[in-house]
């Protein structure tokens, strides 16, 4: 074997060599540069003889062995985060619950002892069927009795059984009992359980949980009773409770007052019986009610009728007037009495309807002339101006005288046979008679 000389500086350079390029990588996932100084890395044993050596390398020599460049390993951890560098040595530990795979840290799975449920991993161990919920990581039946008196409460057992109000088994319908028993033990109001009712409660009290309980009302109350026997609170000093509300201590005044308030809502007196109290005094009270007229009670009068009208009976009625009439309507629809044919009512008073139509003489029908006739004349019932019969016929005429003079004695008769004289018949028209016998 050949003989080598080496020197002390040699040897420190192979230790450096070895130190920088084969020390184990820092456990963090992160390659870091080392920053250590020249003088912090790790120096070879101080204790080597210092003194050169000159003498041949024997097999007996208790140097170090020959060291070459491709010895040193280079650890590379660049894409890894766990497992193995490259040089024996490991890229870094993986947190609990996660394992290296590839050279990196993965989630573990865990689904030991599971059915169902999250792995750990955002994973599942299982799915339940439809009628089991995982529970703990287990398929297991979940009892559901909503809404059910009795049957199947889904997991094979039962959600109630049914009887009545003395036991007896009643058959169950789709979750509920047919047939009811009421119930109203411990109950004041409230339902039975049968449609029917345990009973309601008084005036101010409300049903709560089948009991009537009185419900305090302090809304709108600073102070005052809250209906249950509280207070629903207190006034300061110089104040006093009015109406649930605080107000200042108040002086009553009843100063000339015989009723009406005190100013503290209080009453000054009350009035009595047929009075009433207006502006603080009682006066009487007038009664009107239907009544048109009449006293009103208190010595007024309810009303005053019209003219031609009467109060009777607090009622104003038609007062009939025939005072100074002895016709025509007395102002109630009826006559106060009739006036004669020949008389017409005017104004009351039975007046005279005096005519003269076709009259010449005699009255009007009221005592009053309708004219006088000439001497020889008479005046008719018909009133007319006839002339006075004195057995002959007068002279006056155109044939008075002839007829007189020719005819005396003739002797007439009419179609009966009775027999005229000419004196009988000359009041009536001789000229005529005279024709006649003519003809």
């Amino acid at each position: 074997m050949k003989h080598l000389k080496y020197t002390k500086t040699a040897i420190i350079t192979v230790a450096c060599i070895i130190a920088l390029g084969c020390q184990e990588t820092n456990n963090d996932p992160q390659t870091q540069t080392d920053t250590k100084g020249p003088e912090e890395v790790e120096q070879p044993d101080t204790d080597a003889n210092t003194t050169e050596d000159t003498q041949d390398i024997s097999s007996t020599d208790a140097g170090p062995a020959d060291t070459t460049l491709a010895d040193i390993c280079t650890p590379d951890c660049s894409k890894n985060t766990c497992g193995d560098n490259g040089c024996g040595g490991n890229c870094g530990p993986c947190e609990t619950g996660t394992g290296c795979k590839d050279g990196q840290c993965v989630c573990i799975a865990d689904c030991k002892s599971k059915q169902c449920g999250d792995n750990g991993c955002g994973g599942s161990c299982g799915e339940c069927s439809d009628n089991l919920n995982c529970v703990r990581g287990q398929c297991e039946c979940i009892p559901n009795c909503d809404n059910k008196e009795c049957g199947d409460n889904g997991c094979g057992g039962n959600c109630g059984q049914c009887t009545d109000c003395n036991g007896t088994p009643l058959p169950c319908l789709d979750g509920l009992c047919e047939g009811c028993c009421p119930d109203c033990n411990d109950k004041q109001c409230g339902a039975d359980g049968c449609e029917g009712s345990c009973g309601t409660c008084n005036e101010g009290l409300d049903c709560t949980a089948n009991q009537c309980v009185c419900v305090a009302k302090c809304e709108g109350k600073s102070c005052g009773d809250n209906g249950c026997g509280v207070l629903c609170g207190s006034c300061g000093n110089n104040q006093q409770c009015m109406d649930g509300t605080c107000v200042d201590l108040c002086v009553p005044n009843c100063d000339n007052k015989t009723c009406g308030g005190n100013g503290c809502g209080e009453p000054c007196g009350t009035c009595e019986p047929g009075t009433i109290c207006s502006k603080n005094q009682c006066i009487c009270a007038t009664d009107c009610t239907a009544k048109q007229c009449g006293d009103n009670g208190c010595g007024g009068y309810c009303g005053d009728c019209k003219a031609g009208f009467a109060c009777n009976g607090f009622t104003c009625q038609c007062a009939p007037n025939c005072t100074n009439k002895s016709c025509g309507d007395n102002g109630c629809g009826v006559s106060c009495g009739s006036c004669a044919p020949t008389h017409e009512c005017s104004n009351g008073q039975c007046i005279c309807d005096g005519s003269c139509f076709e009259k010449e003489c005699g009255g009007n029908g009221c005592g009053e002339p309708c004219g006088t006739c000439t001497v020889g004349q008479e005046c008719s019932a018909e009133g007319l101006c006839n002339d006075i019969v004195t057995g002959k016929c007068p002279p006056e005429g155109p044939f008075g005288t002839e007829v007189d003079a020719i005819m005396t004695n003739v002797e007439l008769k009419d179609c009966d046979g009775n027999s005229y004289s000419l004196h009988d018949l000359c009041a009536f028209n001789a000229a005529w008679i005279f024709g006649y016998a003519e003809w």
